[in-house]
């Protein structure tokens, strides 16, 4: 039997390539206009989660705080991006933002200072969501089950 797809291999790989280097261009510029923004004192919003493919929603996060600081932001600009300034922006100062009494208890808590390296915000101990404490391993043991769920390994 023929199977036409499979002539089709040769082209495959430079098809590929070009995706590759138009994503390098395209975050290229992305980075240049973030950089502009936040040079020019724009207010800069964190969060990943719009619906892109290969974007998964909260982990994310975690690569857009690496780049925050690759394009000249410190850690502690690129947590308060991620914390106060919402609360700032929704006007919700006395319902979240910081730790404090009285406030929602949404928080990450961490085994390493992101201070220090903004790529320790993945050294997760567990997260309080809710008023409701998870720690880690719980956390770790329903990501396997979502993936073993859609047929892959974790």
């Amino acid at each position: 039997m023929n199977y036409p797809h499979v002539r089709l291999w040769p082209f495959v790989l430079p098809w590929r390539a070009a995706l590759v280097n138009q994503r390098r261009l395209s975050m290229a510029i992305w980075r240049r206009i973030l950089k502009a923004l936040f040079d020019g004192g724009a207010n800069i919003a964190l969060g990943t989660d719009s619906p892109r493919i290969f974007n998964v929603p909260g982990f994310a996060m975690h690569h857009e705080m690496v780049l925050y600081v690759e394009i000249g932001m410190t850690p502690y600009e690129v947590l308060e991006i991620a914390t106060r300034r919402p609360a700032e922006y929704f006007d919700a100062t006395d319902e979240f933002g910081v730790v404090a009494v009285g406030r929602r208890t949404e928080f990450l808590l961490l085994t390493a200072n992101p201070l220090e390296d903004i790529g320790n915000m993945r050294a997760r101990a567990g997260v309080s969501l809710n008023g409701r404490w998870m720690p880690n391993e719980q956390i770790e043991r329903r990501l396997r089950d979502i993936a073993l769920f859609y047929g892959n390994e974790p």
